[in-house]
């Protein structure tokens, strides 16, 4: 192989790619906001991230206090958090939601604006992936 084919090879090898089109159209998707689904079915979910398919918001502005006695108290508070709650870890005034291991455990007193429910209620909001009725798994 002569000199000039193999600086003819170098230089094939850092030539610019022919088709712009596809570039222009990768710059306009990148415009897209966070959260905005591309033709591709990926989901831009910020910071250079893109997922298939995002958990979603089950518990969209709502902070439950799960009690710690509760069988699989890690991976109910993770995918509390996972699916967009919030966690306390002790009874405060802003928790909406008071999670008791079964019907007959005691209930916290002074938290009159929360609702008092059993992990039942957790574990079918997170099967179903919608916040289930209150009423059905209330604590007495």
């Amino acid at each position: 192989i002569s000199k000039d084919h193999k600086q003819g090879l170098v230089k094939d090898f850092f030539k610019p790619k022919a088709d712009e089109s596809r570039d222009k159209v990768r710059k306009e998707s990148d415009k897209k906001s966070p959260g905005e689904k591309q033709k591709s079915g990926r989901v831009d979910i910020g910071y250079g991230y893109k997922v298939m398919k995002p958990l979603p918001d089950v518990f969209n502005n709502i902070k439950i206090e799960i009690d710690e006695g509760c069988s699989n108290y890690d991976i109910l508070r993770r995918t509390v958090i996972g699916f967009g709650g919030a966690v306390a870890t002790s009874a405060s005034a802003n928790v909406t939601h008071i999670v008791y291991d079964n019907s007959g455990a005691k209930r916290k007193c002074g938290l009159s604006g929360a609702h008092h429910v059993t992990k039942d209620w957790l574990q079918d909001s997170i099967k179903l992936q919608k916040l289930q009725p209150e009423k059905y798994y209330a604590c007495h």
